[in-house]
């Protein structure tokens, strides 16, 4: 089976299990006596609702071929999911037991765990990255309201209150550890898995839309001879300026990204190619400008543009290489200087 089967199966499970969780809190809350928590889990069903929409979005991105290799075991993830489609249809035939209201907090709070996964964080973020939008930015919240209500309602004893901060902990643990997975820490921009990651969707609109797109490779001159006479810290601040650099002159459709060393990478999307040569002079000139080191610093760009009629991931890799070679062939040319082409 292939990556792309093995995605679009990950993703109909996650559906799936947020199906079940939306019919489960219905149950809750029609046999719910008090007001106030009928009402509860009528919110907390509204929620998991909205979030079987997004799980719609992935779906079609999937099938599509937009989604990139998220996950370095997809069949380990889509084992320990499938293990818990029985365990999810199992807790809702509990929730039609009519159970008490404690019961009734352990069988959610069951439910939630499940959805903490950090596949369902993984997908969620790059939804987020691509669309600017996913159940990423009110999940956390959603985990609140439950504690809250569990609070409020649940009687809590030390064994549930226990239960709602292992809860809590887990989101944010798999939160960091997929921001881990995609970021630099030192510049804070995308790692190079990340930037493949997020760039992926964009080529495959950019096809469909018949758009132009490029990609920039920036390399900071002689920087061997900052490490080695100014010392790693320097070298350090330079690379956070460079990625201050591209960040000013990105707009919100262009992605940035360290990839690798002391090499940069953006992909600029929808772009005029009479434009280029301007964005690359004002990154080469803005950070120039902004570097205040004991000696005078440069970069060298590289820019391949062109458009994506063929298979889009083959053709990135193509406008890579490309502008990778741009870039060298600047760095020959005396450095600090900006070499574009075409492919």
């Amino acid at each position: 089976m292939s990556y792309k089967d093995d995605l679009i199966e990950i993703i109909e499970i996650c559906s799936y299990v947020d199906e079940k969780a939306v019919e489960i809190y219905r149950v809750l809350s029609r046999s719910a006596e008090e007001e106030g928590l009928k009402k509860f889990w009528v919110e907390m069903s509204k929620e998991e609702e909205e979030h079987v929409f997004y799980w719609v979005k992935l779906l079609e991105m999937a099938r599509d071929g937009m989604i990139p290799q998220l996950f370095d075991e997809p069949d380990r993830i889509k084992a320990d999911l499938e293990n818990i489609i029985a365990k999810v249809e199992s807790i809702l035939k509990e929730s039609k037991c009519k159970p008490d209201v404690q019961t009734s907090f352990i069988i959610a709070y069951r439910v939630e765990f499940f959805m903490a996964s950090i596949a369902y964080e993984r997908l969620f973020q790059f939804l987020k990255d691509v669309e600017g939008k996913s159940p990423t930015d009110q999940y956390e919240a959603h985990i609140e309201k439950f504690i809250k209500g569990l609070s409020e309602y649940g009687r809590v004893t030390p064994e549930l209150e226990m239960l709602s901060d292992t809860l809590s902990r887990l989101w944010r643990e798999n939160k960091h550890l997929t921001a881990q997975s995609r970021k630099d820490p030192l510049t804070g921009v995308l790692n190079r898995r990340g930037f493949l990651e997020l760039a992926t969707p964009i080529i495959h609109l950019a096809k469909r839309k018949g758009y132009l797109v490029a990609v920039m490779i920036l390399d900071v001159d002689k920087f061997k001879r900052v490490n080695d006479e100014l010392g790693h810290l320097e070298g350090d601040n330079i690379l956070k300026l460079v990625a201050e650099t591209l960040n000013r002159a990105a707009r919100k459709s262009d992605i940035t990204g360290r990839y690798g060393g002391d090499e940069f990478v953006m992909l600029l999307y929808q772009v005029d190619k009479d434009s280029l040569s301007s964005i690359g002079e004002r990154i080469v000139n803005d950070f120039r400008e902004r570097y205040e080191g004991e000696f005078p610093v440069s970069v060298s760009v590289g820019i391949c543009y062109g458009s994506i009629e063929d298979t889009p991931e083959e053709k990135l890799e193509r406008m890579l290489v490309c502008a990778d070679n741009l870039m060298y062939s600047a760095k020959g040319d005396s450095k600090n200087k900006i070499k574009i082409g075409s492919i």
